[in-house]
């Protein structure tokens, strides 16, 4: 039988069709996925819908690639961006490269139509390659791992004297040292519409902290849990600062370490113009997996060159659909 295409919007799919995306989700990604879990994560953000490119074999659902709008600054303006999520081919299916440029190109298509544009991802190296190939994507740069020692279960009390260490490690860092307000000319909306979509998709308990004309999230409990952490090693996760400064970088981080003494450590996944004073980036060499932000411009008319460069953006684990 011949592949079959659709691109529907998540209001438009049939509750068969739902099941069936999460049957493929668990069979691909070994992980928990249920229709109410597929509705928050698709249909409670800002424009309530999201997109889904579907690809049938004899029927049945034998691929997606999905992507969800939301809003961004863009140089000043308010436009719709797309974050890619859940790309899946049944392993039976899978090898055919003219087949997965039919589903991500009317994915694109569709999105072009809903007014979005620019479609992004901050994705695994060996994911963004296939991206690279397939439909054109450019790397705009990479994220980085920043992490904190709080608590490890082998120094115990003594995890303060390697706190001591990286501070000390930080200050006379040749890294940017850059203070005072910023400026991100390209950053998610952060309104309250968006957390209260953002931090409702996953079950977790995400906690806040108040800064100074701002906050933090955080989560140490997580949905999905990070791979490659020992399990031994209790780990949490900061996922969002606003507005994104050196001062309340670091505030957020003292004001976790006080509130949550007993994780092993806080990490942070993202971009940062600044050195913390606490955390310390993880030497690439170490970055497994490694992450790449990158997209395709979508309505060349209204974004432009500039978002390639990550130098422009505020963006970290708040952007995604990880945790």
């Amino acid at each position: 039988m011949p592949f079959e295409f659709q691109v529907k919007t998540t209001g438009e799919l049939t509750t068969a069709e739902i099941s069936d995306h999460t049957r493929l989700f668990r069979e691909v990604y070994g992980k928990p996925s249920t229709a109410d879990l597929f509705l928050r994560k698709f249909a409670r953000n800002c424009q309530g819908r999201s997109v889904h490119s579907l690809m049938f074999h004899d029927g049945e659902l034998a691929g997606a690639f999905s992507a969800i709008p939301g809003r961004y600054r863009f140089f000043g303006q308010t436009l719709v961006f797309a974050n890619t999520a859940d790309l899946m081919i049944s392993p039976r299916h899978r090898g055919s490269i003219p087949r997965l440029q039919t589903l991500a190109e009317g994915l694109y298509g569709a999105l072009a139509r809903e007014g979005v544009a620019f479609v992004f991802g901050c994705l695994r190296d060996e994911v963004f390659h296939v991206h690279r190939s397939v439909s054109g994507w450019r790397a705009a740069g990479k994220m980085h791992y920043y992490a904190a020692p709080i608590r490890l279960p082998w120094l115990g009390p003594a995890t303060a004297l390697l706190r001591t260490g990286a501070r000390l490690r930080n200050r006379f860092s040749p890294a940017p040292q850059a203070s005072g307000d910023l400026q991100f000319p390209i950053e998610k909306v952060n309104d309250a519409a968006f957390a209260d979509y953002r931090y409702h998709v996953f079950p977790t308990a995400y906690r806040n902290v108040s800064l100074p004309g701002g906050g933090a999230v955080y989560a140490v409990d997580l949905f999905h849990p990070v791979a490659g952490i020992p399990a031994n090693i209790r780990l949490g996760l900061l996922i969002d600062v606003f507005p994104l400064t050196k001062t309340n970088f670091d505030g957020a981080a003292a004001a976790i370490r006080k509130l949550e003494p007993w994780l092993g450590a806080l990490a942070y996944q993202g971009h940062l113009p600044f050195q913390p004073r606490d955390m310390m980036r993880v030497p690439a060499r170490f970055e497994k997996p490694s992450w790449t932000l990158g997209g395709r411009i979508l309505l060349p008319a209204v974004a432009d060159e500039r978002v390639f460069d990550i130098a422009n953006w505020n963006i970290n684990l708040s952007n995604g659909d990880l945790v």
